[in-house]
């Protein structure tokens, strides 16, 4: 696999309100590979033809046709067509079904949550695979391909040495690797991604805590509810109430999850 020229990480947000896209670019930059713009209403300098475009409908689901009308003058690059993803609320009920049916690939919630929005981007990426082979999680295609191999098989509790083995590396190898590109070794970086794709399973959906925490590859919902209490400072079932109840705007609890 390839460099990428900014284009191909780009997000582009249409309709974002100044402060709304300097939350969003926030979150993403800091957690993604990926380099955010703004467009339409509230327009900003862009970098080259995007892989995604979200469109605030926070307030009003419009339909996506309306989104490539917006963007009719960006050329494609060789991706068959950006994806598009609608910006809800989760205090908008009706709005899930209306993203579907309006012509959107997906939507992210709002507030936001890390682990949703790397969620979003990495199916994101699977739409385009078929037109361009794309590394989701990292440039490095070691490091990208150990973190596909792990995010299939989330209870992988075989330790550093056999995770090199199946992806064809050694130990000091993969460690040094994985910290140029994330400041953390792979099991480091695993246990962040499992705990940020609960913290999304947790605020957008209504299963229990454990089955969670086994939808995520533990085998104790015990020791799921203590590293995710290490992780975001509150445990998951108050990470849900906090969560759900700050439709109106962000938790003062971080996002991040920390190692």
């Amino acid at each position: 696999m390839g460099h990428y020229a900014p284009s191909d990480r780009e997000v582009v947000c249409l309709e974002f309100t100044p402060r709304l896209l300097a939350e969003f670019r926030s979150i993403v930059e800091r957690s993604t590979t990926y380099k955010v713009t703004g467009g339409g209403a509230h327009s900003g300098k862009r970098t080259g033809d995007p892989i995604f475009i979200v469109r605030q409908c926070l307030r009003r689901c419009v339909p996506a046709s309306r989104v490539d009308a917006t963007q009719s003058d960006i050329p494609k690059s060789g991706y068959k067509k950006p994806v598009t993803f609608a910006l809800i609320s989760l205090g908008f009920s009706a709005s899930r079904t209306e993203v579907y049916s309006h012509g959107y690939s997906d939507y992210i919630a709002y507030p936001f949550v890390i682990g949703e929005i790397q969620h979003r981007f990495a199916a994101g990426h699977a739409i385009v695979r078929s037109t361009r082979p794309e590394p989701v999680f990292a440039k490095d295609p070691l490091v990208d391909t150990t973190c596909t191999f792990l995010t299939k098989r989330l209870g992988f509790s075989k330790g550093i040495d056999a995770l090199a083995h199946e992806v064809g590396s050694n130990r000091n190898t993969l460690t040094r690797r994985f910290n140029n590109e994330f400041g953390v070794g792979p099991m480091a970086w695993f246990r962040r991604h499992r705990l940020t794709l609960a913290a999304g399973l947790i605020v957008e959906s209504r299963r229990s805590i454990q089955d969670i925490a086994f939808a995520i590859g533990y085998e104790d919902a015990n020791n799921f509810s203590t590293a995710f209490k290490r992780a975001f400072n509150t445990s998951p079932k108050d990470y849900r109430r906090i969560k759900q109840g700050s439709v109106k705007g962000p938790s003062k609890h971080s996002s991040a999850v920390e190692i």
